[in-house]
């Protein structure tokens, strides 16, 4: 609305500024009561003795891992990676080779230096610090 952009909302075509701002302001109500009736939801259960929370937390992080065991990238680009980090290349450096060559990370997207550094963390070749 600030940017003085006219819109049509496809649901309500013949809305106009003074609707938008309207139904905009009881949005914006209804989330914060939603808000309100969870927490005291939760407030209530908890006084009631009522465990919050995960009951099994180390299965449900067994599951979690055994999940993104398998998003490794291929023993290839691993070691692409691992060399040029010997060789002292960034991490940024090494993204945009891996996206110059057309590789991709396991779950098919660009690599960003934040992805190479978790394949390296992953791969014990690099600590938090470096």
């Amino acid at each position: 609305m600030n940017s003085e952009v006219e819109f049509v909302a496809v649901d309500m075509p013949s809305a106009n500024r003074l609707t938008i701002h309207i139904l905009a302001a009881v949005a914006e109500h209804e989330r914060e009561m939603i808000s309100q009736r969870t927490k005291a939801a939760l407030a209530a259960a908890k006084a009631r003795g009522t465990k919050l929370g995960n009951p099994r937390p180390l299965e449900a992080l067994k599951y979690a891992n055994a999940a993104k065991a398998h998003l490794k990238p291929a023993p290839e680009t691993l070691k692409l990676i691992k060399n040029w980090k010997a060789q002292g290349r960034g991490l940024r450096e090494i993204a945009r080779e891996l996206n110059r060559l057309g590789n991709r990370t396991p779950r098919g997207c660009p690599w960003y230096a934040s992805t190479v550094r978790s394949q390296l963390l992953a791969a014990g070749e690099f600590t938090a610090s470096s």
